[in-house]
């Protein structure tokens, strides 16, 4: 469809041209999109606000806010929908200083953001950790009348809990007239974040009194936190929760349920849940193979890994490699491992220095002193624990002296 466009015979309709840039937005495909937008020009489309509108949120979402901001800039008349996509352009990519400049200059033009304008900043906030300008907004919200909205209250709870600041958080829950499951799972996650896990118990019972159920962040937030403590007993009642509620099949609170029974060490628990999933993504293959390796049943977690490839619908991340090579070397399976380096460059992570290092332990510890060598080489930054790996590497071989001079 895309390539019809570049026939430069073809008059193309405002319709099409609006479906073609949706479809760029969904595949985050920037490269198509810009080319959509060139054809854009030349059909003199330029002017239509609509069209500019739908560009800046396909930039957007691509993750080129120049280009989102060269659009907006060449609009000659803007409306809320161009203010508010440029401002979620920006958030999106955690700018939250020029959100709030795009912000500011909105509201100078006349223009004045709806509710969702603030929720897109204080999220951007939350994520940065960004204090200073989340007060700001919260001050903004107060002057518009909008501190009593649900919405815009679960986002500042939201915002103020990532930030760290449980005290202003409980605040504005105390001030909202009436809360929903996102008020509770804002809070709960926030307690959770900052390792106060009874206090998010407590929250979860109160909720639950007042007849509130639970949502998909509540229960991973909740079991996360049984994971933190090494609390099974909660972490069974909380799984009996979640079997009689919809959220059974959530990909992310099964994938919560596996790493806290892994965590407290009942594999047969994880397991069962495992083989239950419908779908199972990297998440839910490192949270079993971690949870092997903590058991010291290094041969297993090889097994998974093994069984992970098979499937063919996920690739391994750092995580998981790091995590199979450090089997290796508890095994001093140097075949298995040499494979595995293979791999590593296949994925991309022969740079990386996390691997770098798994590497490196992997051939000190079988003796290969010259492998560990020619891994530490091409490591691009190389910290104090792989020059120590390598020092090691050499004393167990009888090569102390040699070490200060190779390394």
């Amino acid at each position: 469809m895309i390539d019809i466009v570049m026939d430069r015979n073809i008059k193309i309709s405002i319709n099409t041209f609006s479906s073609l840039i949706q479809r760029c937005s969904r595949e985050r495909d920037l490269i198509a999109g810009k080319r959509v937008h060139e054809q854009l020009l030349e059909n003199n489309y330029k002017a239509n606000v609509l069209l500019a509108n739908m560009l800046i949120d396909m930039y957007g979402k691509c993750g080129s806010v120049e280009d989102a901001q060269r659009v907006f800039d060449g609009m000659s008349r803007h409306n809320i929908y161009s203010w508010s996509t440029l401002i979620s352009a920006y958030a999106s990519k955690g700018m939250v200083l020029e959100a709030v400049q795009v912000f500011k200059d909105m509201q100078k033009a006349g223009s004045q953001p709806d509710k969702m304008v603030y929720v897109v900043l204080l999220q951007a906030c939350g994520t940065e950790k960004n204090l200073k300008q989340g007060k700001w907004l919260h001050h903004q919200i107060c002057r518009n009348g909008l501190a009593s909205d649900l919405v815009v209250g679960n986002a500042l709870i939201d915002m103020y809990a990532k930030c760290g600041h449980l005290e202003l958080a409980l605040d504005v829950f105390h001030r909202l007239p009436e809360y929903n499951a996102e008020s509770w799972d804002a809070l709960i996650g926030g307690y959770v974040s900052e390792g106060l896990e009874e206090h998010a118990f407590g929250l979860y019972y109160k909720m639950r009194e007042q007849s509130i159920e639970p949502n998909e962040g509540i229960f991973v937030s909740i079991l996360e936190a049984c994971a933190m403590i090494m609390d099974i007993y909660r972490g069974r009642q909380f799984h009996s929760h979640i079997v009689n509620s919809d959220y059974e099949s959530s990909l992310p609170v099964s994938n919560s349920l596996l790493y806290m029974y892994m965590k407290n060490g009942h594999l047969a628990s994880a397991l069962i849940v495992f083989n239950k999933m419908y779908e199972h993504d990297i998440n839910t293959w490192n949270s079993l193979i971690d949870g092997h390796m903590h058991q010291a049943l290094h041969e297993d977690a090889l097994f998974l890994y093994q069984q992970l490839q098979e499937t063919g619908t996920t690739s391994p991340d750092e995580e998981t490699i790091k995590s199979v090579i450090m089997a290796c070397t508890s095994m001093r399976a140097l075949g298995t491992g040499r494979n595995l380096h293979n791999e590593v460059m296949k994925y991309g992570y022969d740079l990386n220095v996390n691997i770098g290092n798994a590497l490196i332990d992997l051939y000190s510890s079988c003796g290969c002193t010259y492998d560990a060598k020619v891994v530490f080489s091409f490591l691009p930054d190389c910290n104090p624990t792989i020059w120590n790996e390598m020092i090691r590497g050499y004393a167990q071989d009888g090569l102390a002296k040699k070490a200060l001079s190779d390394v």
